[in-house]
Parts: C-alpha cells; sequence; structure tokens
C-alpha cells in the first residue's frame, strides 16, 4: 500500500468510528433493548469460578447463568465472559456503565469487520476493490445500529468474517498454520452465537474446491472441525454436562427447544406474533433493500453479485476443465457468492426473520460490492477521468444520505424520554395511565423528582387471544384509566398479522386511532431517519429495526361525556 492509500483506510476506520459511537447512549441511561438489559443483567451477576475444575464444572460455576437465577439462557457466553472480564479492568461494573462499556465492544468489533473487509478485498481481487468493499460495510446501517446494542451479533460477525479470511490465508499461503486460527475464531463464532453454524457453508465449499489444490486435505478438515470443537467447548462449556466431554447439557438443549416452540407460526408469543404470515424471501429482502442497507448500497450489492457471477460464466470452461483449476481468486468467489445465497435464503424461509439474523452476510456483500466499483472506476477512468471523478463523487454522495439520515435518531432524546417528560408535565400525579402488556410503560423515572410511582398503572394484555373473558377485562380497565400509553407499534403493528385470534383487538386499534374511541391522541413521539429536513418513515420496516431506538410513542387521553 502507499501512502495514499493507507490514508484513505485510516479515513474509512474513522468514518466507520464515528457512526458506531456516535450517540452510544442513545437511551439515556434508560435500558430501552430487553436483550441488552437481559445480557448486562447476566454479565453483572456471573462471578469468577476459583480455578479451573470449576469453570468447567457445569452444576458449579458461578460463570453459568442456569447457576445464577437465569433458568432460560440461549445466548453465547463468550462475549459476556469477554465484557465481564474487560469491564471489571476499566471499571465499568455498575449497571449503567456496564451496559455502555457492552455497546462500546459491539461496536469496536465491528469496527474490527471493516479492516478484515478491506483485507479480504485486497487478497482477493486489489487494494482499491478492498478499500471500496471496506468503505461500503463502514456507511451500511444495519452493523451501525446494532453496534449500538450490546448484544451478541458483532461479536458473531466479527468472528465468522475472520475464520474466513484466516481460511483465505491458508488456500492462498499453503501453509497448514493458518487451520489452527480460523478453526479457533470460527469455535468462538459459535460460543457468541449458536446460528455461526449457517456459516459453514463456505467453508465446505472451499475445502471441496480446493481439493486438487493441497494433499492430505481430508487430514485439514478433521483438524480444522477439532479445533472449532474445541474452542467452543471452552468457550461455551456449559452447554456441555461437567464429567463429560462430548455430552451436551440438556439444559441447554431444553432451552433451545423452548425457543424453537415458542417461535412457531401460529404463536401467540409475543415477539413471535410479527413474523405471522410474512412473506419469504420477499419480507427479509425488502427490509434490507430499503432499511439495512438502504436502495444504493442494495443496488451496489446486487450488482457486485451478478457482476461476480459474470466474471466466473465467462471463466467457466477453463474451471471446469481443470476440475476447479488452480484459480484461488475464483475459488474464494464462488464461496462467497455461495454463502450469500445460502445463508440469505435458509434465513429467508424461516418463520422467525429479523434484520440482524442477516448481518453476517453484509460483510461478504460489501466485498462484492468493493469489486464492482473498482472496476467499473477503472473501466470510465480510462474513458474519461473528469466524467469518472464526477460520477464517483454523485455515487459517493447517493451512498452516505441514508447512513447520516439514520445517525439523526442518535441526536436527541430517545423518543420514550421525551414522551416521559411530556408527561410529567402534562399529566396530572396520580392519573391512572393503560400500559400495554409486553412493552416498557411509560414514564420512565427520569431522576429523584421524576419518578413513575407518581402515577398509577393498569395493564392492558393486548397480546392474549381475543376471548370474552379478555375484554369483559379490558373494558373494566378503560372504565379506570385516565390515560392510554402505547410506548410502540409491538401490539398494533403485529396482531394483526392474526385476524383470526385477534379481530376485535384489530378493530379497537383502527377505531383508537381513527378517534372512534372515548380515548383521543393528545400527543405523539416520534424519531425517525432525516436529512435536510427530509424524513424517511420507517413505521413498516421489521419492528425489531424500530422499537429499540426509535419507536413511535402515542399518548391518548380519556374524553368525558
Amino acid at each position: 500500500m502507499n501512502k495514499k492509500e493507507k490514508i484513505i483506510l485510516l479515513l474509512i476506520i474513522l468514518l466507520g468510528t464515528f457512526f458506531r459511537i456516535y450517540g452510544i447512549n442513545w437511551d439515556q441511561n434508560q435500558h430501552l433493548h430487553p436483550d441488552e438489559r437481559f445480557l448486562t443483567m447476566v454479565t453483572e451477576s456471573i462471578k469468577w469460578p476459583n480455578n479451573i475444575y470449576e469453570y468447567f464444572s457445569t452444576d458449579r460455576s458461578t460463570l453459568n447463568p442456569h447457576n445464577m437465577n437465569f433458568s432460560f439462557f440461549i445466548y453465547g457466553t463468550f462475549p459476556i465472559f469477554l465484557t465481564k472480564f474487560l469491564s471489571e479492568i476499566f471499571k465499568y461494573t455498575d449497571y449503567n456503565s456496564l451496559t455502555i462499556f457492552g455497546r462500546f465492544l459491539s461496536g469496536f468489533f465491528d469496527i474490527l469487520v471493516i479492516i478484515i473487509v478491506f483485507l479480504i478485498g485486497r487478497v482477493i481481487f486489489s487494494i482499491r476493490a478492498g478499500l471500496a468493499a471496506s468503505f461500503i460495510y463502514s456507511i451500511s446501517v444495519l452493523p451501525i445500529q446494532l453496534s449500538h446494542f450490546y448484544a451478541t451479533d458483532t461479536f458473531l460477525n466479527f468472528f465468522l468474517i475472520s475464520s474466513f479470511y484466516l481460511l483465505i490465508r491458508y488456500v492462498y499461503s499453503r501453509s497448514y498454520f493458518w487451520i489452527i486460527p480460523s478453526g479457533v475464531t470460527y469455535g468462538i463464532a459459535l460460543a457468541s452465537k449458536i446460528s455461526a453454524i449457517t456459516y459453514i457453508s463456505s467453508f465446505i465449499i472451499i475445502f471441496l474446491l480446493i481439493i486438487n489444490l493441497k494433499k492430505r486435505i481430508f487430514i485439514s478438515i478433521i483438524y480444522f472441525c477439532l479445533i472449532i470443537f474445541l474452542t467452543f467447548r471452552i468457550f461455551q462449556p456449559y452447554a456441555f454436562l461437567n464429567k463429560t466431554f462430548f455430552n451436551f447439557n440438556p439444559k441447554f438443549i431444553q432451552n433451545l427447544q423452548e425457543l424453537k416452540y415458542m417461535s412457531q407460526p401460529g404463536s401467540t408469543f409475543p415477539p413471535s406474533i410479527q413474523w405471522n404470515n410474512t412473506p419469504k424471501i420477499i419480507f427479509p429482502l425488502k427490509n434490507i433493500i430499503f432499511w439495512g442497507m438502504g436502495i444504493p448500497i442494495a443496488t451496489t450489492s446486487l450488482l457486485g453479485i451478478i457482476y461476480a457471477i459474470f466474471i466466473i460464466f465467462k471463466k467457466r470452461k477453463k474451471i471446469f476443465n481443470n476440475f476447479w483449476g488452480q484459480d484461488k481468486k475464483t475459488i474464494i468467489t464462488i464461496s462467497i457468492i455461495s454463502n450469500i445465497i445460502i445463508v440469505f435464503i435458509f434465513q429467508s424461509i424461516q418463520f422467525v426473520k429479523p434484520l440482524r439474523y442477516f448481518i453476517i452476510i453484509y460483510p461478504l456483500l460489501s466485498i462484492l460490492s468493493g469489486l464492482i466499483i473498482n472496476d467499473i472506476f477503472n473501466f470510465t477512468y480510462k474513458k474519461n477521468p473528469k466524467i469518472s471523478i464526477v460520477l464517483g463523487c454523485i455515487w459517493l454522495s447517493t451512498l452516505i444520505i441514508w447512513p447520516f439520515s439514520f445517525i439523526s435518531i442518535y441526536r436527541n432524546n430517545h423518543s420514550r424520554v421525551y414522551a416521559s417528560e411530556w408527561i410529567y408535565i402534562n399529566i396530572p400525579h396520580k392519573s391512572i395511565l393503560g400500559i400495554e402488556h409486553w412493552d416498557d410503560g411509560l414514564p420512565l423515572s427520569l431522576d429523584v423528582s421524576r419518578i413513575n410511582n407518581l402515577y398509577k398503572f393498569e395493564e392492558l394484555p393486548m397480546f392474549n387471544a381475543d376471548s370474552e373473558e379478555k375484554w369483559l377485562s379490558l373494558n373494566e380497565k378503560f372504565e379506570k384509566i385516565d390515560y392510554i400509553i402505547i410506548t410502540s407499534n409491538r401490539a398494533y403493528g403485529s396482531l394483526y398479522r392474526l385476524p383470526e385470534k385477534y379481530p376485535i383487538t384489530i378493530q379497537y386499534y383502527k377505531d383508537l386511532f381513527n378517534d372512534k374511541l372515548r380515548f383521543k391522541k393528545i400527543a405523539e413521539f416520534i424519531s425517525r431517519p432525516s436529512i435536510f429536513g427530509f424524513e424517511f418513515i420507517d413505521d413498516n420496516a421489521d419492528e425489531t429495526f424500530t422499537v429499540y431506538d426509535h419507536p413511535r410513542v402515542s399518548i391518548f387521553k380519556k374524553i368525558k361525556l
């Protein structure tokens, strides 16, 4: 790399860092992400065991969430172990600072992904392709959003793409040394989130395609799998029984089965309702294009896939005549395309298909975007340098609109914080507030003089299937309450997907929002991505994209007859 290229890479990393740490305390210490709340509580509660024997003792270890009063735990343990360890070193151990530190680590690992994407692009294509790829990833909105949450997604993403990069080094160097770190990082990915198993397709494809490149390839595969298992056994020890090396812990399996049971079509488990009757393939594709990436980046990525397939198609005779040949670049490109397609289709046909599950293909999409951007620029620059530069600037301006629009939601206080401030000023103390079950009730306690016990609350069980008993209970509550506080679209945005189970509830929401009930809307707090006064209305996006960091809050007041 020359000096100019190093400066460009540094600027890209700095830009990606800005996007990932800007507004890191986006909820003003109110802990408004439920998964993050849970992981923070677990991280705060677990304690280091006295010795290595106790560490691997599933039924005794104080690092095992099951032994610390968390009977349901389906997350990977590596992220909480690492966060616990580092937070104690840097003295961020209280509840608020632990969450912020967890978010910082989440963003830090995603910043490292920017670097890995560059390295992969450089190895298989060119330095400029790598720079373009890292730029695309640095401004992709879904990674930016997930970097603001203390969850396991960015940990998973970093270790998966790192494992992939290290395997590429194995292909290029013909050194068995790279098998070890590649297996270790993949094992840590599994210990961060068990869904890492879906990524194994890319490694299988690489091993299949390089059978002719290396001798003793099957021994390499055995080593690779063994290292993965050993790493997972070390960093997710409580997935196994303490006195055995291979037998899985029944509690671990039970938790996974419970999750699967709660995530079935027709389920009335609140987090699962939103996925009922969502079209496979189309629903996640639409969310990736419009929200997770944005139309300009998504278009570039799609063109990158098509362009890469076209290049491989042109080489098809040479490839097949030599049984996949000695072209390492083609081998890796085929693996990237295959993994994007396999992971996307697999996740898209599941019942539960939140946008964050697709983050693991974003680095790969960015790499192919870097390929086509570099080749188009080189082609146009040779034809007309001035026009090429002008078009490049226009394209660049188009790409950055969506990420800069998105981070506007972190510029101001969270919509629920704003709504809470309004409530304390405008709603008399001791008023009875109706809050919906399975959502964060308002007002939030903001300080010693603004605490939510100044009000009385009635919980509205909107997620219960419609029945005479449900509505008798609700009508009694409506007679008592003075205000209805709806703090997100969790209920009204998902219950309509099961009209056979919620016909009355669906009509209730229609009437409520159309001012046909005794309750009239008196305030609304909306935080949407915006730029230069233009607002992106993402109300119909995947619920998980809006409900944590920029939900819509509506307040209704009972009108006296």
